[in-house]
């Protein structure tokens, strides 16, 4: 029997799913991530490759990051804003619109637009669960962008408001902070509704 010690250090993927997170790697760094802005159909083609489910009208950017491409899955006219992070086993509704900076947690299915800066996860019915924290910091937000946008969290999605309330009470009081104001916009553009947010005492926000 293997010590707890052993278990720990096995790897959740088989061979054949090393060798193709490899070779993915070398893909998306290179003919992916190298690719013009507007080549969505390039992109898309590359994750058919390696056995993702796109529409044919989503609009997935260049900067993307997929942990596992084989297990994606979105419907038409979706579209992922830069740098966005998807993890593996997440499925994306139709239309719904994934903004920038953002993290789908993985065995996800995301119904509703999920605004940028802001991460998902649940299983089924996805929730938002705050900041991507960690993300932003990778990418070099400072604290204090951070921290603007933390505050807006609260107006934006824990006080209840319709998504127009929420905006105007956003763009009142956090004029001086881009990052808020776009999400503001993101909001206002919407058709699917916003992701949910859970309660503060469920969220285990990123410090």
């Amino acid at each position: 029997a293997l010590t707890e010690l052993e278990v720990r250090h096995l790897s959740p993927y088989s061979t054949r799913e090393k060798i193709g997170r490899l070779l993915w790697s070398i893909v998306e760094k290179t003919l992916f991530r190298l690719s013009f802005p507007t080549w969505y159909r390039w992109r898309a083609m590359l994750l058919r490759l390696f056995g993702a489910r796109v529409g044919p009208k989503s609009q997935i950017r260049r900067t993307v990051h997929f942990e596992c491409p084989w297990q994606f899955s979105c419907a038409d006219h979706c579209s992922i804003g830069d740098h966005a992070i998807i993890g593996g086993l997440s499925g994306i509704h139709q239309f719904v619109r994934i903004g920038a900076y953002a993290m789908v947690g993985g065995c996800c299915a995301l119904g509703q637009d999920l605004p940028p800066f802001m991460r998902a996860a649940g299983g089924y019915r996805a929730r938002m669960y705050g900041l991507n924290s960690i993300g932003l910091r990778r990418h070099g937000f400072s604290s204090e962008r951070i921290a603007a946008l933390k505050k807006s969290y609260e107006v934006l999605f824990r006080f209840g408001h319709r998504v127009a309330e929420a905006v105007k009470l956003a763009r009142e009081n956090f004029s001086a902070s881009p990052d808020v104001m776009q999400v503001a916009a993101f909001m206002e553009g919407t058709k699917r509704g916003i992701c949910r947010s859970v309660g503060k005492d469920q969220e285990g926000e990123e410090e």
